[in-house]
């Protein structure tokens, strides 16, 4: 096989979706370079049915990830394709006769029989001779399980290799056979009583929603009472005999199964209480933006956090996007960003009640990167609107623009970034709101109330926010002016427009502990006290901004930067490393009276 590396390069990535995007990437030279391509596209019938757009990338995006390894792998070559494409008899239908849009090409499964086998020699090894006779695809769920518990039972064979074996040589759905291995290693698991047949059907349910394949859940975590040992026990009956009550072990069971019902029932209850996340998948708009789908995880597994106290309180679901390739405007990831469980909490709250949220509190205490890395951890694209005196109703709804089209000049409506940003899963930020003129903030008055936003400029158009829109603004201020005295520019807003906000977060500076583990990640090549003596240096200038002691703020950025360039000074043999770098970094920034109060504080914490 010629492309055996790209193929194992493949199978070598962890999930599915990382499967198609490497499988995405190895077939698009091989499509893009087919002769003859282009025209087959402009006259396809396939493709005019299920109104695909006739370019090579949307064709390639089209396919599932079999009929792209076939391609790879040369199974599936340009003449099948072009076969297909000019063939309506390929489209997929639906039960109802009807046929699908946005799935093109409906290649049967046998084309891709050689690939199989390929695959099978990739493995190392053959695949084992199981009996599997009796199996057919009417199978139920609960009948696949059983079956496959017993050739497990039967053998020695693992449950993924079972697995493998039904889905290439019996041809079962993927998901079906995953669904019930995990059902039966869950039922192993939790000793599941032999009346639960419908586990299988719930675990299936959860892999259909998640092609991730997510851990099996677990209702809660039962206290168990133990039994005493014999002698205890009989001594124990013979007294409840005499009082005319059961024997220990019918009381000590009646009270644990009373104990796991009382869990069971809380924790239903909690999880009543949060909202659940239900939208359909998501279509790409263009070639740079992928198409994508919802799942659901515990918050304190993506973001990370295992004390218990954050366990219990983020031990809930939200919402995770996966994108079949990198979304250009989701956020990268800060590795090094500390999450703090509250402020952390609360910007949950607002995404999955989709809830108009305002974060306010000094510069530099991050506002605006708290709600980046959320998104980031939860692959949500953002928008960013930097708000400022000078922004326009026309900036924010949009505008008419002139343009020549066959030789004449007419005028279209070009929206502007609200509408652009409300008609897709963005969560937007309006950064620095407070400094927006009052009258302009009240063209977003609707869309702070969770409503459509009218274009009067554009015909009174309705733009429906997407079912994943949200909305969050930063302020240093709460939106009644500088009540500090640093902020100038800062605008009173009106109480109207501040009322559309029903989730708050005031975000204070970081404590001294977690900036000891961000300037510990930044700059690990220092040793502890250097740590400490930046630490401190760090909590006193930020004393003395907050008191208005100095004007010039000292953000995160800058003391990761300060941290960085000392270690980087002292591998350059700098004299005087940590001054040089306060220097550099921080005081030759600061103004005549600043920069005498700072000399003092640096003079105090580094002599």
């Amino acid at each position: 096989m010629d492309n055996i590396s790209a193929l194992r390069d493949i199978m070598a990535q962890d999930g599915f979706a990382a499967q198609r995007q490497c499988a995405r990437k190895h077939a698009s030279p091989i499509i893009e370079g087919w002769v003859g391509l282009k025209a087959h596209l402009a006259s396809s019938p396939t493709l005019a049915t299920t109104k695909i757009k006739p370019t090579w990338s949307a064709l390639r995006d089209s396919m599932s990830l079999d009929m792209l390894n076939a391609i790879i792998s040369g199974t599936v070559g340009k003449v099948g394709v072009f076969s297909a494409l000019s063939n309506k008899d390929f489209c997929f239908k639906r039960p109802s006769g009807k046929y699908e849009v946005g799935r093109p090409i409906g290649f049967d499964h046998k084309n891709a029989i050689a690939l199989a086998d390929e695959i099978k020699l990739l493995k190392g090894k053959p695949m084992p001779k199981i009996d599997t006779s009796g199996f057919d695809a009417a199978l139920t769920l609960s009948e696949l399980i059983e079956g496959i518990d017993d050739i497990a039972h039967r053998g020695s064979d693992p449950l993924t290799t079972i697995a493998e074996v039904m889905i290439d040589d019996l041809e079962f759905d993927r998901e079906l056979v995953r669904g019930a291995c995990d059902a039966i290693r869950m039922r192993g698991e939790k000793d599941v009583p032999p009346h639960r047949t419908n586990l299988g059907d719930y675990y299936f349910e959860r892999v259909n929603a998640d092609a991730e394949e997510p851990e099996p859940e677990v209702i809660g975590e039962y206290p168990v009472i133990a039994m005493p040992d014999a002698d205890k026990a009989k001594l124990i009956d013979m007294t409840l005999a005499n009082a005319d009550l059961p024997a220990i072990a019918t009381l000590i069971e009646q009270i644990n199964t009373e104990t796991r019902r009382a869990i069971d029932w809380e924790t239903k209850a909690k999880r009543a209480a949060v909202p659940s996340i239900s939208v359909k998948d998501e279509e790409a708009v263009s070639d740079d933006i992928p198409s994508g789908r919802v799942t659901t995880k515990k918050a304190y597994e993506v973001f990370g956090l295992k004390s218990s106290a954050a366990r219990k309180l983020l031990d809930f679901d939200v919402p995770v996007w996966v994108w079949e390739f990198a979304h250009p405007h989701v956020p990268d990831v800060d590795p090094n960003y500390i999450f703090r469980p509250f402020e952390l909490f609360r910007v949950l709250y607002a995404i999955i009640t989709n809830q108009r949220c305002y974060l306010h509190g000094h510069t530099g205490t991050g506002k605006t990167t708290l709600v980046e890395q959320v998104a980031a951890l939860l692959m949500w694209p953002v928008v960013r609107m930097n708000f400022d005196s000078e922004i326009t109703r026309m900036d924010l709804i949009g505008r008419d623009v002139l343009t020549s089209e066959g030789g004449a000049t007419v005028s279209n409506f070009v929206d502007g970034i609200l509408p652009q940003a409300m008609s897709g899963p963005y969560i937007t930020i309006c950064d620095e709101i407070d400094f927006v003129r009052p009258d302009v903030a009240y063209v977003m008055q609707r869309v702070f109330e969770g409503n459509g936003l009218m274009l009067t400029e554009d015909g009174g158009r309705i733009v429906k926010p997407h079912k994943m829109f949200r909305m969050f603004a930063t302020g240093n201020t709460v939106g009644q002016g500088d009540e500090h005295g640093m902020y100038q520019g800062a605008r009173p807003q009106s109480m109207a427009m501040l009322d559309r906000f029903t989730v708050w977060i005031k975000v204070d500076y970081m404590s001294t502990g977690d900036r000891k583990k961000l300037l510990k990640s930044t700059a690990p090549s220092l040793d502890s006290n250097e740590i400490d003596k930046i630490n401190q240096y760090v909590g006193e200038h930020l004393e003395a901004f907050t008191t208005a002691k100095v004007l010039q703020p000292i953000s995160p950025r800058t003391y990761m930067a300060f941290a960085s360039a000392v270690a980087m000074f002292k591998t350059m043999s700098v004299p005087e490393p940590i001054e040089q770098a306060l220097s550099a970094t921080i005081l030759d920034r600061a103004s005549v009276q600043d920069r005498a109060v700072l000399n003092g504080l640096s003079n105090r914490v580094f002599k």
